[in-house]
């Protein structure tokens, strides 16, 4: 563009003249094709070309468009050059020979030039816009594909529940030497890691259940230091980073180190030939200048994690889909592409943000964002004491499930431990049942017609000595605003070992136990 025997044309070819010199100065990108081919260009649309006028007056038009937008727009062309198709309008990707690419919205009508058919165009620069709706769209195909996971989860565990509760029936039953032992403990350990697996798909929907508190996130990470150089392998060197200025972040514990594995496991994978792991952490405030690169960013003031690695590194096109699930870049049978996934959910549900930067051949860089935390001295109050263990006849418990086999299970479960047990298949059975001999209602929360919660708030207004524990195939997060808010009520996640609601519903008698005894 700095060819100053540059002359422009004017829309009739002419050299010179003041419509030549006006549209080369307008700062709109101008353009004309005629018979496929650049015909006209202004400096505008050379510098968004990222190259001389000169150099694209006479050169197919096509050569300047992404491969994959080249189709729909030679369609276009050859219905506006004909005259059956009038102004248009598209976004597509122009190329430069550097290799660099960027987004054009194009306006185009059919023109008369020098007495034939050609084509007429403006153009704008809308890379930003493009790749902010880009990133709208990659957050709501993800929350879309989350919220079915979570719903494929929580149905899932009603299966396990019942599976796991038969497994320890039969563990219990089955003397020691029993041929049939070894099978039932198996079950029971399927059934287990089964119960693993939709914890990770209740990541993607965020709903896992989480037990926030105030942490220090890079001691927490140079903690962890000597772990995850054994994750690694000698022949990585692994670089810790700490920033001068930090805070205490609100998250959960393990829900972080999980967090921190799944990227440490990756960047492993990604330095077959060994390399280097660094790990920073330092105080990020995210201001508007910031978010005009990430306009999805909020503004406020974040603890930021950043694995980064000396690996193969990503294709953009991979890197923008790398939070996606069961999306890899390991050979098959290498991972299930749910790692980085999980991160994104588990990210997400502490409020936080995460995104890939990576260069081929060079490295990948995965960015975390976790709000500082507002009020820390919470975090680190001692929890309250348990209450002493008295023994007193367990009380009456008004059991309440849907799923039927479920409500067997945990009916049969509960009278063995020595609970009386009044089932119910819905809240409007459970009412008419309702009476003051109950001590403990026990019920789903996602029951046909009214809900668990509701049904709790309605027999507390005619009982309000009733205890209660509900329980879900979902977390507890996903009921924590609207009608079916559980607010303070116990909760407990399916599926779960029959010992440990057993030990639930002990625990919620024990106040009134000590009460008694004063």
């Amino acid at each position: 563009m700095s060819d100053s025997s540059y002359r422009p044309a004017d829309p009739v070819g002419r050299p010179g003249g003041d419509a030549a010199n006006l549209a080369d100065a307008s700062p709109a990108a101008l353009f004309v094709i005629q018979d496929h081919q650049l015909r006209y260009v202004n400096r505008a649309f050379a510098a968004l070309a990222g190259a001389d006028p000169s150099e694209l007056v006479g050169r197919a038009s096509i050569d300047v468009i992404h491969p994959d937008d080249r189709a729909h727009l030679l369609e276009r062309g050859y219905e506006q050059e004909e005259g059956s198709l009038g102004m248009s309008r598209s976004q597509f990707r122009i190329r430069r020979p550097d290799g660099t690419e960027t987004w054009v919205y194009a306006t185009t009508a059919p023109l008369v030039y020098d007495g034939r058919p050609a084509i007429i165009g403006t153009a704008i620069e809308v890379s930003e816009r493009r790749h902010a709706q880009d990133a709208v769209t990659r957050s709501q195909r993800l929350e879309a594909v989350g919220r079915l996971a979570g719903g494929i989860a929580h149905d899932f565990n009603n299966l396990l529940q019942v599976v796991i509760g038969h497994a320890e029936r039969l563990t219990s039953g089955l003397s020691a030497d029993s041929p049939l032992q070894k099978s039932a403990v198996e079950i029971r350990t399927s059934a287990t890691r089964a119960a693993q697996l939709t914890d990770r798909l209740l990541s993607l929907g965020q709903r896992q259940v989480l037990e926030p508190r105030s942490l220090d996130l890079p001691r927490l990470v140079g903690d962890l230091r000597t772990a995850i150089q054994r994750r690694v392998g000698s022949s990585v060197t692994v670089v810790l980073r700490r920033g001068r200025r930090t805070a205490p972040v609100r998250a959960d514990r393990m829900r972080l180190i999980h967090v921190l594995a799944h990227l440490v496991d990756n960047a492993r994978d990604a330095m077959a030939g060994g390399g280097r792991l660094t790990i920073s952490t330092d105080l990020l405030d995210v201001d508007e200048a910031m978010r005009a690169d990430r306009p999805w960013l909020r503004a406020g003031a974040y603890i930021r994690l950043q694995v980064e690695d000396t690996g193969t590194g990503m294709e953009p096109a991979l890197a923008a889909r790398a939070f996606e699930p069961f999306v890899t870049t390991k050979p098959k049978g290498g991972g299930a592409g749910l790692g980085l996934a999980t991160v994104y959910g588990l990210v997400k549900q502490s409020n936080g943000f995460v995104w890939v930067e990576s260069v081929p051949q060079a490295g990948t860089r995965v960015v975390v964002l976790l709000p500082i935390d507002g009020n820390p001295a919470t975090g680190d109050a001692p929890a309250p004491a348990p209450a002493p263990s008295v023994v007193r006849e367990l009380p009456r418990v008004l059991l309440v499930e849907d799923e039927s086999a479920v409500r067997e299970l945990l009916s049969s479960a509960l009278e063995r431990n020595g609970f009386e047990v009044v089932t119910a298949s819905s809240a409007e059975e459970a009412l008419a049942l309702a009476s003051p001999s109950f001590q403990i209602l026990l019920s789903d929360i996602s029951l046909p017609g009214m809900s668990g919660v509701q049904l709790a708030r309605q027999l507390r207004r005619t009982l309000p000595a009733l205890r209660v524990l509900l329980m879900s195939g979902y977390a507890r997060e996903e009921f924590s605003t609207g009608p079916n808010a559980v607010d303070d009520m116990p909760f407990i996640p399916k599926p779960f070992a029959t010992r440990t609601v057993v030990e639930r519903l002990k625990s919620l008698i024990e106040p009134a136990r000590e009460t008694l005894q004063a």
